[in-house]
């Protein structure tokens, strides 16, 4: 019966409750802490300090028990564990009538081996109730006989019935080895704010300090100048796996461009699509995607040189071995490193080596620590990564740890720690947190390099996604965050794990994700102080700020990265007092034709163009344009520009309402120009703008109803009912 029932262990996922996965989330944001004062430890002599091991037991009745005065982890005596018979058998508590139904509880112990270098250790309940048996796996790890290790995890008590039994219990080394135990604590979590820690974490870490000063052009400091301040991008990367599907869907590839600021390839850059055939090496489609993330400023990280698990290798290879199997791994590295030498920023060099050995088992140990010594040498510039599953979201954190110690004991150049984070049906935000605090002890950075959550309730995929995103957000250790698919259309784990509905319309979780990003990105306005000072704090990226005061005007785009101290941002206005500037007339216009004829589809495309028949060249960055639409009830609209003479890189949309809706409109599409768009040539024109938005929930529009909207102009024509500013200046146009 326990040999049955232990089975269930080793199997699956399914038979562990999951213990270490209980969520205890609770409304606004609380769960249950894992350390506090108040907090008792239930076990009966937890450390083996009265000198025996009074309140335990063998987990078979047939173990030795002692204690022992060395080793200890702390106080005087630790217990030891003896006459083992076979891997289950241990030291165990009973727990029966100490646990609180519905409550999860903490649990943490020390354990070091005796009589043998290596192996590994387990932390079990062993519940039975009205459901059965069950033995849920609380926390592992690899041990040693030289040092002691630490194994923590939670569990999450949901009886069934009566329970019969409940027992803690330690297992996992071969029968024979005899361990030892020390400092066992089984703690209720007490009630705190979990997301409150977690913001003052991202406040510190994720923020910085701005001051803008705004000058007049004699140095003069400006006060009373109005200042809008509005962050563009994201400097934290949020991204996501991309699929070829970018290529031949622009639903796809606008909602990616939108919101995203990294992209993995999914399958795309992974040798078996790379090299179906000895020899026949193809990167087009990979070549086709980053053309795509290059376009729209999306940096590409690297997946994967090489995958350790048999059944992931090009059918060809499965049969090489020795020299073969040696020139074809090592013309792979070539290859693909090469290729994408100056464009991936990172390399997962060799995904999954603790749950996969095709090249070590063939090639032998050394071939690990080689891949990562062969890459770093084609691209030094490349951050190498590890990269494997079940470490944070599964007690094997500790596994992890052990494996990038000893490649890095082996020489292996590892930059990065990647982190799959493929969850099942509930997230703990502590649990993870002390998984990434454990990893964090490398001091390598951490990535989130895979993040799923399969979960059919799409609320409590919303919460699951929250409390990942703000864990990590929040880690000291971690540097980015990516998503492993976001489309039902095509989500490796099916529309359960999606945030983007089959249709387009998000989902519970695609809107807590749209939330944080809102939350996450910073927009302030104000006016300046007599010493013509404005500051602020705010996220780490890209901003735009528009300073104006009468009839005078300036923006600015700059960084805030971080580091030490406050950034200063000068700005200067024309000379304060001055009369303003006459509007050039007539030398700026706009024309215009509807890229879409269809006034009751799910999307705008107006085309722009904007000519200067006067004989001075214009700074793009001068220049604001607004097309004015009814938004139809809508309340977001999402902009995109498909194509630009100028690059779409260098351009930027926003919606604003109108302060006064007007019968045929309440908004304007507002589209602005960096610095980097250059010039407008005296006599000559930006060349076509191609644009296309949508509302957040891709509704149908009524065109008809837009004061710029014509769809009987379909090709470039002046359009005075889409208006040109310069300088915050109106040159061009009637406004409705």
């Amino acid at each position: 019966m326990m040999f049955a029932a232990r089975r269930c262990i080793s199997l699956a996922i399914v038979c562990v409750l999951l213990a270490t996965l209980g969520l205890g989330l609770f409304p606004g944001g609380k769960t249950l802490d894992h350390v506090t004062a108040a907090s008792a430890n239930l076990l009966t002599n937890p450390g083996f300090e009265s000198g025996s091991t009074t309140g335990w037991e063998g987990m078979a009745g047939t173990e030795t028990l002692s204690v022992v005065s060395n080793p200890v982890i702390e106080g005087t005596y630790s217990a030891l564990v003896e006459e083992r018979q076979s891997e289950w058998h241990g030291i165990a508590q009973n727990l029966l009538g100490k646990l609180t139904a519905g409550q999860t509880y903490d649990i943490s112990a020390s354990v070091r081996l005796k009589n043998e270098s290596s192996g590994r250790v387990m932390l079990t309940m062993q519940q039975s109730d009205g459901s059965g048996d069950d033995y849920l796996r609380v926390a592992e790890s690899p041990v040693t006989d030289n040092a002691w290790s630490t194994l923590r995890g939670s569990f999450l008590f949901k009886p069934s019935g009566t329970v019969t039994s409940l027992k803690l219990y330690f297992e996992g080394p071969e029968a024979g080895v005899d361990f030892y135990v020390d400092d066992v604590v089984v703690m209720e979590r007490a009630e705190i704010d979990w997301k409150a820690e977690a913001n003052a974490r991202i406040d510190q870490l994720r923020k910085g300090d701005v001051q803008i000063l705004v000058t007049d052009t004699q140095g003069r400091p400006v006060s009373g100048a109005n200042v809008e301040v509005q962050q563009t991008r994201q400097g934290f990367p949020f991204g996501s796996a991309m699929s070829s599907t970018v290529l031949s869907n622009s639903q796809y590839s606008d909602f990616f461009k939108n919101h995203f600021n990294w992209a993995v390839f999914e399958n795309e850059s992974k040798w078996y699509a790379n090299e179906t055939s000895k020899g026949n090496v193809n990167y087009s489609v990979a070549d086709q995607m980053m053309e795509f993330a290059e376009a729209n400023d999306i940096t590409v990280r690297g997946h994967t040189v090489h995958w350790e698990v048999e059944e992931y290798q090009p059918s060809w290879v499965n049969n090489l071995q020795g020299d073969e199997l040696r020139q074809a791994m090592d013309d792979r590295i070539t290859s693909v490193v090469n290729h994408f030498k100056g464009k991936f920023v990172h390399w997962d060099v060799n995904n999954e080596m603790m749950h996969g050995s095709f090249f070590k088992d063939r090639l032998g140990q050394s071939i690990w620590p080689y891949m990562y010594q062969r890459t770093k040498e084609l691209d030094p510039a490349a951050k190498l990564f590890v990269n494997d599953y079940n470490v944070i979201s599964q007690p094997g954190d500790n596994d992890y740890k052990f494996h990038i110690q000893e490649l890095l004991s082996q020489g292996a150049p590892i930059d990065g720690i990647g982190v799959q984070g493929h969850f099942g049906a509930t997230i703990d935000p502590i649990v993870v947190k002390q998984r990434l605090d454990n990893l964090a002890t490398l001091d390598l950075p951490i990535w989130i390099s895979e993040y799923d959550s399969t979960q059919p309730n799409e609320n409590i995929r919303a919460d699951n996604l929250e409390a990942l995103y703000r864990t990590a957000f929040g880690h000291p250790a971690v540097e980015g965050i990516m998503m492993w698919g976001f489309w039902a259309g095509n989500h490796w784990r099916g529309a359960d794990a999606a945030i983007v509905n089959m249709d387009w319309s998000l989902n519970a979780a695609g809107q807590r994700y749209m939330e944080l990003m809102d939350e996450w990105t910073t927009s302030e306005s104000g006016t300046t102080s007599v010493n013509g000072q404005y500051a602020f704090r705010g996220f780490h990226g890209t901003y735009d700020v528009t300073v104006t005061k009468d009839d005078l005007r300036a923006t600015k785009t700059f960084e805030l990265v971080p580091g030490s101290g406050a950034l200063s941002v000068p700005v200067q206005l024309n000379e304060s007092g001055g009369e303003p500037e006459p509007a050039p007339t007539g030398e700026l216009k706009v024309q215009y034709k509807a890229g879409d004829t269809n006034a009751s589809d799910n999307q705008l495309k107006p085309h722009f163009n904007i000519v200067n028949s006067g004989n001075n060249a214009v700074p793009l960055s001068e220049l604001t344009l607004r097309y004015y639409l009814n938004t139809d009830g809508n309340e977001a609209f999402i902009f995109n520009c498909d194509w630009a003479v100028v690059g779409c890189s260098n351009l930027s949309g926003k919606f604003v309402k109108l302060d006064e809706a007007k019968a045929n409109a309440d908004a304007y599409l507002e589209i602005s120009f960096k610095a980097s768009a250059g010039t407008l040539s005296a006599g000559g024109s930006i060349g076509e703008i191609q644009t296309r938005s949508h509302s957040s929930d891709w509704t149908s529009l009524n065109e008809n109803n837009d004061y710029s909207f014509d769809s009987t102009i379909t090709s470039f024509t002046d359009w005075e009912q889409v208006t040109l500013y310069q300088n915050g200046k109106l040159v061009w146009g009637v406004t409705p």
